[in-house]
């Protein structure tokens, strides 16, 4: 149906309409670039480096500190 309206509509409708179209998919493409630059420039940022030690991650000795406390309290 909505072809019909737009192919027996004026040469300036058929106009506006193309350029509606491209005009609502250009937002989504850059978004999608912008992403996908993103994530390629900060792809290793999380992955672990060759040198990574447990005894150097804070945050993993702060979460195991429990559990080292009650190992202690067993001994």
């Amino acid at each position: 149906m909505c072809y019909t309206s737009a192919d027996s509509a004026r040469s300036t409708a058929k106009e506006a309409l193309a350029n509606g179209v491209l005009i609502l998919l250009v937002p989504p493409m850059i978004f999608f670039a912008l992403i996908t630059v993103v994530v390629y420039k900060y792809r290793d940022k999380f992955r672990d480096p060759a040198n990574w030690r447990s005894e150097h991650d804070r945050e993993l000795q702060d979460l195991l500190a429990p559990a080292n406390r009650l190992q202690g309290l067993k001994s």
